[in-house]
């Protein structure tokens, strides 16, 4: 189990790398995508997901079993992506939310969020 983890977060941090050099237009084909706003990022989802800290790629702490939080960040946003691996109808977008922020900036993120999702999901192990 130890092992699939390290290997799902190492394909996670080369998608990422290797992010600005494809064009994912995917549009996500099971699940649900949920935005949380601004402020609401410590009660998220019911139990609540950490802020986001650390490094771009590392996993961050979640409060809720089986949540894992990966930091994403571009540009002036950063985005918390929360997938129960195993549970396609279980898929969270949690922003946190950053100062002089504009609604483009909210635009942007969640296409790049949504385009990561669709990615994760071409390459579920069900």
């Amino acid at each position: 189990m130890i092992r699939n983890n390290y290997l799902e977060a190492i394909s996670l941090i080369v998608l990422l790398l290797l992010w600005p050099f494809h064009a994912m237009a995917q549009s996500v084909s099971a699940g649900s995508v949920m935005l949380i706003a601004p402020g609401e990022t410590e009660n998220a989802c019911g139990n609540g997901l950490p802020s986001a800290v650390g490094a771009v790629g590392e996993e961050v702490d979640a409060y809720v079993d089986g949540i894992r939080a990966v930091r994403v960040s571009r540009s002036s946003f950063s985005i918390l992506l929360s997938c129960y691996y195993y549970k396609p109808s279980d898929i969270v977008i949690v922003r946190a939310s950053v100062a002089g922020e504009t609604r483009d900036d909210m635009i942007q993120g969640v296409d790049i969020a949504e385009n990561i999702i669709a990615a994760l999901e071409s390459h579920r192990p069900w």
